[in-house]
Parts: C-alpha cells; sequence; structure tokens
C-alpha cells in the first residue's frame, strides 16, 4: 500500500496547520476528499458518516492551540486517517480516531505515539471501543472477579463465567457506589493487542476490604443462590459449592499511552 501522505500536495500538508481556521478547513477537506475518495460516492449514508468523520477531526485539531500544532507527526496522523476507513460505521471509534488525528499534530501529546496505536484501533469493535472507555476511567490496577464452582468435595474450582471487572467503587463510604463491566469478548482482544494484561488468580492485598465486602453484599448472595439453584436442579447435587476467583486487571505500558492518544 502506498503511503498516504505520497498522496497528499505539499501545498495542502503545509496549510494544514496554519493557525487560521479558514485554511486549516480548506486543507483538512483537501486530506479527506484524497483519502476517502474510494468511498464518496457509495452511498448517502456513507457520505454522512464520512462528513461526520471530517468534521469531528476538523474539531479536535482546530481546539488545539496554535503554539501547540506540530507537523513533526503527520505521517502518524495520516495513516490514522487512512486505517480510520474501516471504522467509518462506528460514531464511538470515528470519535476515538478524530482524537488519534488530534494527538498526532498536538506537540504536548505526541511525543509517545506510536504507529501501532492506529493499527491497534482500526481492530477494534464497537463494543471493544464501550468497554474500554468504561474500564479506562483512569488506568490504575483493577479488581476483578469470576464466579467458579464445585460440584464435589475435594474438586478444584472451575470458572463459571466471565470476568467482573470494578471500575469504579467508593472505599471510603463502605463501597456504597460500586459499577461494574463485562464483556469477556471485548476482553479478549484488549488483551491480545496488549492494551492490558489480566492476573487470573491474582490479586492485591489492598483490595481484601473490596472482597470482604462483595461476599457480603446482597446481589452477590443472590447471585450466587440463583446459580446454586440452577445447578442443584440441573444435576441433584447438594454438594455444589460457590465462591468466586479473586483476580485484576492491569493497563500496560502500551495500553496507558494508547489511552492517552485515543480517549483522554
Amino acid at each position: 500500500m502506498n503511503d498516504p501522505q505520497n498522496l497528499i500536495p505539499e501545498s495542502t500538508l503545509a496549510e494544514f496547520l496554519n493557525p487560521t481556521a479558514t485554511t486549516l478547513g480548506k486543507s483538512m477537506g483537501g486530506l479527506f476528499k484524497r483519502v476517502f475518495f474510494p468511498l464518496v460516492k457509495l452511498n448517502a449514508e456513507m457520505d454522512e458518516k464520512i462528513n461526520s468523520m471530517e468534521q469531528s477531526v476538523k474539531n479536535s485539531v482546530n481546539n488545539i492551540p496554535i503554539e501547540n500544532r506540530d507537523s513533526t507527526k503527520m505521517g502518524l496522523a495520516l495513516k490514522a486517517l487512512e486505517d480510520s476507513k474501516y471504522q467509518l460505521d462506528s460514531a464511538e471509534l470515528r470519535e476515538m480516531f478524530a482524537t488519534l488525528i488530534s494527538s498526532s499534530l498536538d506537540k504536548t501529546r505526541n511525543q509517545y505515539l506510536s504507529p501501532r496505536f492506529s493499527t491497534a484501533l482500526s481492530q477494534f469493535s464497537p463494543g471493544d471501543a464501550k468497554f474500554l472507555k468504561e474500564i479506562a476511567v483512569d488506568v490504575s490496577d483493577k479488581p476483578a472477579y469470576r464466579f467458579r464452582i464445585s460440584l464435589s468435595p475435594g474438586n478444584g474450582m472451575v470458572p463459571l463465567n466471565d470476568h467482573y471487572i470494578v471500575t469504579n467503587f467508593d472505599k471510603d463510604n463502605d463501597y456504597v457506589a460500586i459499577n461494574y463491566a463485562c464483556n469477556e469478548l471485548a476482553l479478549d482482544n484488549l488483551v491480545a493487542l496488549n492494551i492490558i494484561n489480566v492476573k487470573d488468580h491474582e490479586w492485591r492485598l489492598k483490595d481484601e476490604a473490596f472482597f470482604d465486602y462483595l461476599l457480603k453484599s446482597s446481589d452477590f448472595i443472590s447471585t450466587k443462590k440463583a446459580i446454586e439453584k440452577h445447578y442443584l436442579k440441573s444435576y441433584n447435587n447438594k454438594n455444589i459449592k460457590v465462591d468466586i476467583e479473586k483476580d485484576y486487571i492491569k493497563f500496560t505500558t502500551f495500553g496507558k499511552k494508547f489511552i492517552d492518544a485515543v480517549i483522554n
């Protein structure tokens, strides 16, 4: 594939970072016409999505202070623009690509950018984007858990379902506000893309208070009883034991920089 930067006239590249809003808008329109030309005439719906993407990028770039605009990473911006062609159906992904393009052109944010950022984002589904936003409220390590079950005494415990990741909790107020995110398919993709690591069978001592609260919470107790009732009915087995596997997730260095470039 040809480098998309080679397809853009030097005059357009020069105008792209010009301080005036009029010239910026004109150059941005030129970039989009060239990068998205094969898609422009497909149908009215695609035109609308391209226009939405273009406006998001313009808004993001216009928000960069004039003194911070930087063309040294123009190649990364154009790569992100090229990769975004395959994600136009999702409003959330269009917005993430617009933020990444803006980050590429802001000298206060482009120091640690990698070409892998747009490659990784091009492999996101809309569900992946939504899930990442849910768990990336901050990039600290987060407790996680799965229900697990043993059908007879002496047998090992087997994980029963997907990971529940704790995105937010108020430990200073008896954990009254706890939010969870659960999407195993998205979690697997984020792990495959090296954005996060899942630490199964591991937990941090500072999370013990949270897990103690969880095991006593009404939601957990009712869910546990429902699982036990289901397996008792299915297997007529009174030896069923249900508890949780304590885990946590950790954002990689790549993941933290990626999140800063596409979300923050």
